[in-house]
């Protein structure tokens, strides 16, 4: 059975602009008829799912016209591969998932969002996490403090780096330089979130990408 670029655009909810440009970067190459006109066939359908479904999950246009390329063209295969995606799809649900019932739980015992963003970066198999809380309240580590003092110097630049270098090295200090590079990145990536949005909208619009990026200036201090 055959298909116009219309019908399939109804069928999938993919817009007819979408389908010419996979045809066009042969991502996914269409035959055409007499006319000229592209015509689709159930395995083009196949393969169109199996796009938007590795796109879902994060990988490229390339990566995916390099998994097309190295597919056999049997439609059992396609199916398959398409199961493995599911597969994929739900691991990474349970994941996050997992990720947040554990914020609603720390949520529920009054953790502030700095914490619970923490909590991305402990090894619960071998740290005490309410010793770990404890101690920061002992120690009187104030993030709001350092969050104010960054956002009255966002307008000069040099000064809020000072703050955030600050704050990283007096972290570290505490916590024998607990702050890796990697754990930097890992935390300036998870300042970019909605859930960080929407905390750090109380200093204002955006400041949660500004922090992102001080994090990212404070690398070559660590390295």
């Amino acid at each position: 059975m055959s298909y116009s670029v219309k019908e399939v655009s109804n069928l999938t909810d993919v817009t007819i602009r979408t389908l010419r440009y996979y045809d066009e970067i042969n991502l996914l190459p269409i035959e055409r008829n007499g006319s000229n006109h592209r015509v689709y066939n159930t395995m083009d359908i196949l393969k169109l799912s199996m796009i938007r479904s590795l796109k879902e999950i994060g990988i490229s246009l390339d990566e995916i016209r390099e998994i097309l390329e190295n597919n056999s063209e049997s439609i059992d295969d396609i199916l398959l591969l398409q199961e493995q995606i599911i597969d994929m799809k739900l691991e990474r649900l349970k994941t996050q998932k997992s990720k947040l019932e554990l914020m609603i739980s720390q949520r529920k015992k009054n953790k502030s969002i700095e914490e619970i963003l923490l909590n991305e970066y402990i090894d619960f198999d071998t740290v005490d996490v309410d010793q770990f809380y404890n101690h920061i309240k002992n120690k009187k580590i104030d993030f709001d403090y350092y969050f104010m003092k960054i956002y009255k110097h966002k307008e000069d630049r040099d000064k809020a780096e000072a703050v955030m270098k600050t704050f990283i090295r007096y972290i570290n200090d505490e916590y024998q330089g607990y702050f890796t590079v990697e754990k930097l990145k890992e935390l300036a990536v998870t300042y970019r979130t909605e859930q960080s949005k929407v905390y750090f909208e109380r200093y204002g619009k955006a400041f949660h990408l500004y922090i992102s990026d001080l994090l990212l200036v404070c690398l070559d201090d660590i390295q």
